[in-house]
């Protein structure tokens, strides 16, 4: 019964020494897939392979922070983005002129690589995760800031959810990730009580902790929240409101609604839930001569809904004018006072 007894504890601990290597390898596997191939906390020399990132190494107390959890973030940020690079015999991640979003299956990509960059397409390609290269045929400024560019021969890519503004919750994690190079993880934060015009195109969101990466910004799940240029961080719901209109009218315009406004739900006090129209003493409330004016909007109306969509927490008036063309006639509810009002707005263009 002893040597029986002896033979089962030697049993279980050898049990117990096999699932822990095999956890080890596996672990370590994820680690180097999902994590390591960023941040190159290992220090591995991945030169040895065109495509591999050679990688920043980021703070260590940072570091500590990345766990399981950014995986999904990871993964996505690798198969949906892709490097442009100067048409060349090697390529290597480090040697990318910038960075793009696949933003349909047939070959939209979105970057914020200025357009005339690409006066000469045919100087360019854009290389995906799984190594394929890529003609341009075609490159669209939307604004100085956003460029849609289409890849030739391109199908079946795979394209992410972008998730707008109003989804995000305060504390959730966001990753920042710069393609095959480098990342960085950060948090929904607060938003500032700031006034914001109607005629704002990028809408910045709230990230805080990210400081060096500039790139697209992933939540947990691995879908898209934004991007960030020079340090700020801009919602994605931009891009998805200038590819709509790319894609169903071949050209992108600029609506007109007017107004400048601060969201109520940012305020210290309670109030009636919108954007509250209102000035800072240097632009005004309700702009001269604009389709507000024109309805008789007045400086401390208070909008609660906007072409239907309440105006609640996260809703931003700017990126649900965008969504819109000039001429398109929007209905809105006022509140003024005590009194709550319907009424509609047509919307007029925005002048260069």
């Amino acid at each position: 019964m002893k040597f029986s007894g002896r033979l089962s504890a030697v049993a279980i601990v050898s049990l117990i020494m096999i699932g822990a290597l095999l956890g080890g390898v596996l672990g370590n596997w994820l680690f180097i897939y999902f994590i390591d191939r960023y941040y190159d906390i290992s220090g591995g020399n991945y030169l040895s392979s065109a495509f591999a990132p050679h990688v920043v190494t980021r703070d260590l107390e940072k570091q500590a922070h990345i766990n399981a959890s950014l995986s999904g973030a990871v993964s996505a940020a690798d198969q949906s983005l892709v490097g442009i690079f100067k048409r060349s015999p090697l390529y290597r991640p480090t040697n990318k002129v910038g960075q793009a979003l696949i933003v349909t299956s047939d070959g939209w990509i979105m970057t914020t690589e200025k357009a005339d960059m690409f006066e000469r397409q045919s100087d360019y390609v854009v290389v995906a995760s799984d190594k394929k290269i890529y003609e341009i045929d075609r490159v669209v400024e939307a604004m100085p800031s956003i460029t849609f560019i289409h890849i030739a021969k391109a199908s079946n890519l795979p394209v992410q959810d972008l998730i707008p503004v109003s989804r995000l919750s305060f504390g959730e994690m966001v990753v920042a990730v710069d393609w095959q190079t480098s990342l960085d993880q950060g948090i929904i934060s607060g938003r500032q009580a700031t006034l914001r015009s109607s005629e704002t195109v990028l809408v910045d969101i709230p990230v805080g902790e990210i400081e060096q990466v500039d790139g697209f910004l992933f939540d947990s799940m691995g879908r898209v929240i934004g991007f960030r240029q020079d340090g700020k961080s801009y919602s994605i719901e931009t891009v998805n409101n200038l590819l709509t209109k790319l894609l169903l009218a071949n050209k992108i315009t600029f609506p007109r609604f007017g107004v400048t406004y601060i969201n109520t739900d940012i305020l210290s006090v309670e109030t009636t839930q919108g954007a509250l129209l209102t000035s800072d003493g240097t632009i005004p409330a309700i702009v001269p001569g604009s389709p507000a004016a024109k309805v008789e909007l007045k400086e401390g109306d208070i909008i609660t809904v906007f072409a239907d969509v309440p105006v609640e927490s996260g809703v931003d008036i700017a990126s649900l004018v965008m969504r819109y063309n000039p001429g398109q006639t929007i209905p809105l509810t006022v509140v003024r006072g005590k009194e709550s009002r319907r009424m509609t707005v047509t919307l007029d263009e925005q002048s260069n």
